[in-house]
């Protein structure tokens, strides 16, 4: 069955077909925004990682979370869901310049 026609979006059946270990290109990547991150001004903050749907995407070193851009897919999860008063995530396009977190 066609991805779409059994429930599933195309992205999720991507995301359920690739290799382990691997993202998708969906043509976006993510990076935080360190001077808004709840996290990395001292606050207690999981939010991003607790929710991203890709295993590996954000990882938290030190209490702050860091994209990994290998890992990362492009979703925007962490952009939706992100508590900041401003959101600490930025959605870019892939390949823009600071792309990377």
């Amino acid at each position: 069955m066609p991805a779409g026609t059994d429930g599933l979006s195309v992205r999720e059946s991507a995301r359920q077909e690739r290799p382990p270990g691997t993202a998708p290109a969906l043509g976006a990547t993510v990076r935080v925004r360190t001077q808004l991150c709840l996290a990395w001004q001292g606050s207690f903050c999981t939010t991003c990682v607790e929710r991203c749907p890709t295993e590996g995407a954000i990882l938290v070193e030190s209490g702050r979370p860091r994209v990994v851009p290998e890992r990362c897919d492009g979703c925007g999860t962490c952009v939706r869901v992100c508590p900041a008063p401003l959101n600490a995530f930025e959605l870019r396009p892939a390949g823009a310049p600071g792309a990377t977190s």
